[in-house]
Order: C-alpha cells, then structure tokens, then sequence
C-alpha cells in the first residue's frame, strides 16, 4: 500500500469520498526493462567504378580508400557486438556499355567475417559504372531478421548517380524498413557542385584529401559504434528531476517504430538512470503519466551522455467510499477541466496518479455523481 500524507480537498456526496492528494510521497522504484544487448550491423557500399582508378594526391583513389578501410576493419575488430558487411558496385562489368544492374553483396554480416572483407576488397579492381539508387535498393535484403540489432549503411563514393535510379526516393524506402543511412555518406574529392545530390540521402562528410578521408571514415564509424547514452529528466513544480516510477515508449520520429520500452528510474545518487540509445535516428519518447507527456524530435549526439528533460509533475486522485461499500462497483471517468476527451477511466477504491492540473471526475452512478474542477497538486 502507497502511504497518503496530505489530503488537499474532500467532497461528500451520497456515500462517496473523493480524495486528492498531494505527491509529497515515496514511490518505489521500479525495475528498468533492461534491452537485450544490440548487435551494431555496418553494411559498407564501396564504390568500384573506373572513376576510383583516378589519381588523388599520393596515388590512385582506390588504393588510398583500400588503405584506409583496411585500418579502420583491423580497428573494429576490437569493438564487442559490431558485425560488418560488403557491397560493391560497379565491378563486374567494364564500361562501355554501362551496366546499371552492377552491384553486389560479396562478404554478407557474419561473425569473424573481417578478414574475409578485406580480401575482397583488396582483390577487386574498379571498372564500371555509378548504380548508387540500385545498390540501396538492393541492399535491403543484406539485413537478415534481427530484432536487437541496429542496421547502419555506409557508403563511400567518388562519383554521383550514373544510371536512371533516385537515391532519395530509396532513402526514404529504407529509412521506413528501419534501416538508417542518414548521416553516412562518404565523398572522396567530390566537385563541390555535385555535393547537393546526397543532401537528400543524409549528411554528407567531404573527404577532399587522404588526411580528411581518413578523420572522416573513422568519425562516422565511431558515431555508428561508440555508445551512446540517454538521460531523461521528469521534472517536477520545482524544476527538479525528482519524478519517476513511470513508463517510456522510446519511437523513431521519422517511421514511427517502436525502439525501445523503459520504466524510468532514479538512482542511488537521486539521479535518473541512463539509457543506451542508438544514436542514428531522432526520437519521441511518450512518457506514460495521465495524461502522456510527449517529449519529440529529439536529436541525439553519438557517442557522448545525452540529457533531455520535460516537466511531468504529478499528483494523487483517490475515489474513496464509506464503510457501506454501497458503490463499491461504480467506475469514474476522468477529464481535464475544458477538455472532451478523456485520459482515464478509475474504480471505486483506487488511487492513481495524474498530472497537476484541473480535472472533471464523473462517478458512473444513477444519477451520475459530476465533480468539477478538482485541482491536482504536487505537495512542497
């Protein structure tokens, strides 16, 4: 049983009490549905095409490229639950004609797949065309079923969209089957009016030299794979964390997809509790209280301690009924003062916890039992 220290207001009505009271309490804390941990899937999209046989400053683009991904494949090999993947495009058919249907799955995920990758690569010359649109077409099959893993795209050219295909409209294919190529698109010496034609697949990283190439693959690998940590403040009248003990539905924005699920937490310290998140995608977070509080369009940073906050001060509305237990069956219907709708439906006997604010409570007796205006405050 709750402990109820204040009583804030009392109507008497037939053989019905009704009772609010302050949230001047102490409320359990409630266990964290801890996430399985998340499996972090890297497909690369290499580009082939004979365009990557062009010089670039030390030597040819394909061989810096090549060096580069090399170090950075040796380097992930050291980072738990990072799975990586190959596709190329624009190697099986030399130009002319031009081959749009180019492109290739070569190393699918798998465990202990790393050196298998870089042979690949290593092995494979350039020679065709530019199928970017097909390529992330067809790579929304690379992604086996995985329900507690997170599916990144990395893609890497020199060269914009050579065939017919929209790498925009394809984007968007991808991002509603959840799989989130937004900030990585890697362009090595890209003329800089040709950069626009990405803006519309996701954030666009400038590699114009071997240095900038290789600070930038490393970056986005890094937001792809580091962990990323969300804190959610509650906060009550005062501006303080100090509300908890409630449910957290964690969507994606953009698709609506349900990520994650949370009880949110306080900690020993009187801090709430982190959370890991995937950084790649904004967030709404629905904060179950009555009635919900949405926190929307949040924008994480990879790779660092994220806080968010929102105020949800709450208090206590309990029905309460006399020793006669005359309507011990009877339900209420809750509303917000002004409001049509209504956030809740509570029993006879049943004290729940609400948002501060004005509420109209309708007691479903004959005849109906209407109290209006019934101020909810959270206690000092």
């Amino acid at each position: 049983m709750i402990p109820l220290r204040t009583v804030n207001s009392l109507w008497k009505l037939a053989f019905i009490l009704l009772f609010i009271l302050n949230t001047n309490l102490q409320v359990a804390k409630a266990q964290t549905n801890k996430p399985k941990i998340e499996t972090t899937r890297i497909l690369f999209i290499f580009d082939m095409s004979r365009s990557m046989l062009g010089e670039w400053q030390s030597g040819r683009k394909i061989d810096v490229a090549k060096r580069m991904m090399v170090q950075l494949l040796d380097s992930l090999k050291n980072v738990p639950n990072v799975q990586v993947a190959l596709r190329m495009y624009g190697h099986q058919s030399p130009i002319p004609p031009q081959d749009c249907s180019d492109t290739r799955l070569e190393v699918p995920f798998g465990p202990n797949n790393w050196d298998l990758v870089k042979n690949i690569m290593l092995n494979t010359t350039p020679k065709g065309t530019t199928p970017i649109a097909n390529s992330l077409l067809q790579c929304a099959d690379d992604f086996p079923p995985c329900s507690t893993c997170r599916n990144i795209i990395i893609l890497i050219t020199d060269g914009v969209e050579a065939c017919d295909g929209d790498p925009c409209a394809i984007a968007q294919t991808l991002h509603k089957k959840g799989i989130t190529i937004k900030p990585y698109v890697i362009g090595i010496g890209l003329d800089v009016e040709l950069i626009d034609a990405f803006k519309c697949i996701g954030t666009y990283y400038d590699a114009r030299t071997e240095k900038s190439f290789q600070e930038v693959l490393q970056t986005v690998v890094n937001q792809a794979a580091i962990r990323t940590t969300l804190q959610v403040n509650l906060l009550d009248v005062n501006g303080q964390p100090t509300e908890t003990g409630v449910n957290m539905s964690f969507y994606n924005s953009k698709t609506g997809e349900l990520k994650y699920n949370y009880i949110h937490t306080i900690n020993d310290m009187n801090v709430p509790d982190t959370v890991e998140v995937d950084p790649t995608i904004n967030y709404k977070i629905v904060v179950h209280t009555i009635p919900a509080t949405i926190i929307d369009n949040i924008k994480i940073s990879p790779g660092r301690h994220n806080v968010v906050s929102k105020t949800a001060a709450q208090g206590y509305i309990q029905l309460v009924e006399d020793v006669s237990n005359a309507y011990k069956e009877a339900m209420a219907t809750i509303s917000e003062t002004g409001e049509c709708n209504h956030v809740h439906i509570q029993q006879m006997g049943e004290t729940e916890k609400y948002l501060v604010g004005k509420y109209d409570v309708e007691v479903q007796t004959w005849p109906r039992l209407v109290f209006k205006d019934v101020e909810v405050k959270q206690g000092p």
